[in-house]
């Protein structure tokens, strides 16, 4: 049964009105917390999540009141949603909102029925307007949910763009924090070899930062790159 609480939410967050959204959600109980139905807090994330596309910065902050607050009770596929629509934003302030609560459960659970590879890549593609920004947001990114990510290919196609963009930071934000089982796909799976390249490139602008850029990446990936012909290179 839908209460009227849980009607008073989603019409606010439909509307636009954070104000309310945001005073209901302060107030409740922990039994009114358990009232609401899976589905009212998927649809009022879903229409906060609509209007950051107008407004960003408010509401980032108002997704990231409702996960501190409500965010256990939040379907697993409105979370994964959630999470591609606000990349695909280039919200990173509202992606931050959402990694930043998740439970244990509740990444494992991503790492099954979600696409993180693809707010991965929506992330990466900041890298075009802001490459610091990308950096820090695929880095932040990571270190919460890089080890739940199953798509070797999402992570190929990240580190091959951020090289192509010769954006370091980016590149090694993404190789800090990938499993053994991570690792071994890509070698298999896989451009390794491109992404070396791509580094290797800096050397005709910057030979220092060329050379500490192939040293970082070859002593976590080199061993498992494949293609002979991008090391002679």
């Amino acid at each position: 049964m839908v209460t009227k609480l849980e009607q008073s939410l989603v019409a606010a967050a439909e509307v636009g009105n954070m104000t309310k959204v945001n005073a209901i959600i302060d107030k409740l109980t922990q039994a009114q917390k358990e009232q609401i139905t899976t589905e009212g807090y998927g649809l009022t994330l879903r229409y906060i999540t609509e209007y950051t596309q107008t407004h960003p910065y408010n509401g980032a902050n108002t997704i990231r009141n409702f996960m501190d607050k409500v965010g256990d009770y939040v379907d697993i596929r409105d979370i994964d949603v959630t999470l591609q629509t606000l990349s695909d934003f280039h919200n990173v302030k509202g992606v931050d909102a959402i990694t930043d609560f998740l439970t244990a459960e509740q990444k494992e659970a991503l790492s099954t029925w979600g696409d993180l590879g693809r707010t991965l890549t929506n992330l990466v593609e900041i890298t075009e307007v802001d490459g610091d920004q990308a950096a820090a947001a695929v880095r932040d990114y990571m270190s919460k949910l890089g080890a739940y990510i199953g798509d070797t290919m999402a992570i190929d196609f990240a580190l091959q763009t951020l090289s192509d963009f010769h954006n370091v930071k980016g590149v090694d934000a993404i190789t800090d924090f990938l499993t053994a089982e991570q690792k071994e796909a890509l070698s298999t799976w896989g451009d390794l070899g491109r992404t070396l390249t791509n580094l290797v490139e800096i050397t005709e602008v910057d030979g220092d930062q060329a050379a500490a850029a192939v040293r970082d990446y070859m002593s976590k990936l080199g061993a498992y790159i494949g293609d002979t012909m991008a090391i002679d290179f």
